[in-house]
């Protein structure tokens, strides 16, 4: 479901910050990570807080420390994509929740050999 801009609605459930609403780019982001020395990028969806107010200072986060892993669903309930970081909220930092795509995902879990016939069941 998209809001009145065209946004994504989007929803979570995760242990670092419980039940929380969010709104998504409509725009691919590209991240580029360090790991163990390796370079690791990726495409996924930026996703921010949403509450019913509009002042900053009462809005919520969409994610906090603990949540990576989390489930990320569209508003009718679907696997949207698998939360995997984010920036924090602090004076002067975009707060932003980084979120996998659940079909890039998938389309990795294909590509080897143990996974190729992997499906998400209800």
């Amino acid at each position: 479901m998209k809001d009145l801009n065209g946004d994504k609605s989007m929803s979570k459930h995760g242990p670092g910050s419980g039940i929380t609403f969010g709104k998504g780019s409509r725009l691919s982001l590209y991240t580029r990570r360090i790991w163990e020395g390796r370079e690791i990028k990726s495409r996924e969806w930026g996703v921010i807080g949403i509450t019913a107010r509009s002042d900053v200072n009462t809005s919520p986060v969409f994610s906090s420390k603990g949540d990576s892993g989390a489930c990320v669903a569209d508003a009718y309930g679907r696997i949207s994509g698998i939360i995997t970081g984010g920036a924090g909220f602090r004076e002067g930092v975009p707060d932003v929740t980084y979120v996998t795509p659940i079909h890039l995902i998938t389309e990795a879990l294909h590509s080897t050999k143990t996974f190729q016939y992997a499906q998400v069941y209800e």
